[in-house]
């Protein structure tokens, strides 16, 4: 393969992967509480809403069936023995996250270039067990 076509391809896949937003989305998911038929439902809907939503994104085609799938896996993966009453998956171009949440919260679809986990479950139906706290390293 000549330098020339690697370089494109190279910068094709930049300009693909600089379009590509993150998707970050908040399911009330307490599977101790509802049947399978429950669950399974309210995951096939949210697979539902985050195509509606691709759809209507300026996203590449291959990226929107690329992010369904790896939801769907991360969906496969899910924890169905925790006692915990939501989940947080936050997944970007370059990796996915799943956070169990203690708290109730209410659900939430996202697609944009960044997202913080905070911008996912506010505002909370109730009190987080935990405080927000940063640690900057500085020389």
């Amino acid at each position: 393969m000549s330098s020339i076509i690697f370089t494109r391809k190279k910068i094709e896949l930049q300009q693909t992967i600089s379009l590509t937003p993150s998707i970050g989305l908040v399911i009330p998911f307490y599977p101790l509480m509802n049947n399978d038929q429950k669950i399974d439902n309210i995951l096939a809907y949210t697979i539902e809403e985050i195509q509606q939503q691709l759809d209507s994104s300026n996203c590449p085609e291959p990226f929107k069936t690329e992010a369904v799938q790896k939801i769907k896996a991360l969906f496969d993966q899910l924890n169905f023995h925790s006692e915990r009453k939501a989940v947080a998956i936050i997944m970007t171009p370059h990796e996915s996250k799943t956070i169990y949440l203690s708290f109730s919260a209410k659900p939430v679809i996202v697609v944009k270039d960044h997202i913080s986990i905070f911008e996912l479950i506010e505002p909370f139906e109730e009190s987080p067990d935990f405080y927000y706290l940063i640690l900057e390293k500085r020389n």
